[in-house]
């Protein structure tokens, strides 16, 4: 079955080397599940939902890679965008992560119409070879940067803008001895040098998180995060005439139909500020709400039908 789908014979391919090169690709490249989520995460989005998007994205697009083009070929994040995203697009130009998303998803349809009538090929002629490769190197110093500050081999200095972390710190220990083993087995062409290193690592950094007497905090293999946004859904409330109140956590992003109808809101409801969705009737039959405060909520783009129907004090 395998052979049929993939043309194992075809293409001279064994399965156990097929399932050695993928493990072995997979622990080259699964630093990108961390950080792409460490350079993205802002004030609107949290690290642990770009883990789960930079996961669910890569296996979409790995599988298929693998089953429609039949490549063995590992799709993920690009960690040059990335950081375009990040730094040049939210901090800098001042958009928001949702407006920064919408002009990825143009770029990405962009350039698939470019890939698919070859003007891709044509414009990457015409870029000298010397910058093709500049920009890669380019990128590999820009990650090798973060690598080196997220493990605090380099830390920030007044006086020269960056120095050498700390020794006594186990965490630049383990990140000096694993670099230095992965370049000796790099040289001596070791196979299997990704893998040595990294068991090697977690073996290291376990000895001398005891050496240093820190605690070892282990959560699980994997898990699935939590959503920092909140919805209300439709009815919640409805006919609550003892509510008199309630007051808005700022993580609510939605707001179902007929949640607060009929109940005893009877003061001046300041929505929260992350509210991106309001349904119809929400207030319907609160005859003693005052009014409600939605100047601030800058996400929510429609007032929806019938939302103070029956309001008598607004």
């Amino acid at each position: 079955m395998l052979d049929k789908i993939f043309k194992l014979k075809a293409n001279n391919a064994k399965i156990s080397k097929e399932i050695l090169g993928g493990i072995i690709t997979f622990f080259s490249i699964f630093y990108v599940l961390f950080l792409n989520p460490e350079i993205i995460a802002n004030n609107e989005v949290s690290k642990e939902g770009l883990y789960t998007a930079t996961v669910l994205c890569a296996i979409v697009s790995t599988l298929i890679m693998t089953i429609v083009a039949n490549k063995p070929l590992v799709m993920a994040p690009a960690m040059g965008l990335n950081s375009v995203l990040a730094i040049n697009v939210c901090q800098n130009l001042g958009f928001t992560f949702s407006e920064s998303l919408a002009l990825s998803l143009l770029s990405a349809i962009l350039f698939l119409i470019l890939t698919v009538t070859k003007l891709r090929l044509k414009i990457l002629n015409v870029i000298p070879p010397y910058l093709v490769k500049a920009i890669g190197i380019g990128i590999a110093l820009f990650i090798t940067m973060v690598g080196l500050k997220n493990s605090t081999l380099l830390v920030p200095s007044d006086s020269t803008i960056i120095t050498l972390g700390s020794f006594d710190n186990p965490v630049t220990l383990t990140a000096l001895i694993s670099l230095i083993l992965i370049i000796i087995l790099t040289i001596l062409h070791v196979k299997g040098s990704i893998i040595i290193t990294l068991i090697s690592t977690l073996i290291i950094s376990i000895l001398l998180k005891l050496a240093f007497n820190e605690p070892i905090n282990y959560t699980g293999i994997f898990s699935i995060p939590e959503s920092p946004y909140i919805y209300i859904n439709q009815s919640a409330f409805e006919g609550c005439d003892q509510l008199k109140n309630f007051d808005f956590n700022e993580n609510i992003t939605g707001i179902g139909n007929n949640a607060f109808a009929n109940t005893g809101l009877n003061s001046i409801i300041t929505l929260p500020t992350n509210l991106k969705v309001l349904g119809e009737h929400t207030f319907d039959g609160c005859t003693s709400l005052i009014g409600i405060n939605i100047s601030h909520c800058s996400y929510l783009n429609n007032i929806p039908n019938y939302l103070f129907y029956r309001c008598n004090q607004i």
